[in-house]
């Protein structure tokens, strides 16, 4: 039996980590990375509004008895809000081969803040399908790369460059002389 919390946070942690591979990309977590607090939605609100950030992405997983993936923006919201969430949901689910179950809209709180904001769903935790795809890690990676490859094209983020390396010279030996 998994919480939802611990899903998540496979996800978020391989988000973090491939969008550290980008350049000009700073990512802030706002929830308790270790999982042990549950922090209030408008203190997550705040704490985005406080650092400035330009995308605010909230991952969660679906119940309910449903099938597929979903990407919500605020009822309120803004065009970018929508232009993020229409680029993001179809990723969603064609990298987790769940059913697009598309772009709505709703009022959730963690959805209120000043920076272009998501809300992901990623499959049904209590649909046998869906739960198979979101407990693996294959699964999650998969709902990672949809929502990197959705803030890549949003954002017209580029690779860093890797430096190639070098291969380590063995110390050159010096001939010795002696008188």
């Amino acid at each position: 039996v998994y919480k939802e919390w611990s899903l998540n946070d496979k996800v978020v942690r391989k988000i973090m980590s491939a969008l550290a591979n980008y350049n000009g990309v700073e990512v802030h977590r706002i929830d308790d990375p270790t999982g042990a607090t549950d922090i209030a939605l408008q203190t997550r609100v705040n704490k985005s509004n406080s650092l400035k950030a330009d995308i605010h992405i909230s991952i969660h997983q679906n119940a309910g008895g449903g099938t597929g993936t979903e990407v919500y923006w605020h009822t309120n919201g803004t065009a970018e809000d929508k232009k993020l969430a229409s680029i993001v949901a179809p990723k969603l689910a064609s990298k987790t081969g769940l059913r697009n179950r598309g772009v709505k809209t709703a009022q959730f709180a963690v959805l209120t803040c000043r920076a272009t904001a998501i809300l992901c769903e990623g499959g049904f935790m209590d649909t046998a399908n869906d739960y198979a795809v979101i407990t693996s890690d294959k699964g999650q990676q998969a709902y990672a790369d949809a929502v990197v490859e959705g803030l890549v094209k949003y954002l017209g983020l580029t690779k860093k460059v890797q430096q190639p390396s070098q291969p380590s010279q063995p110390a050159q030996s010096q001939p010795s002389t002696s008188n």
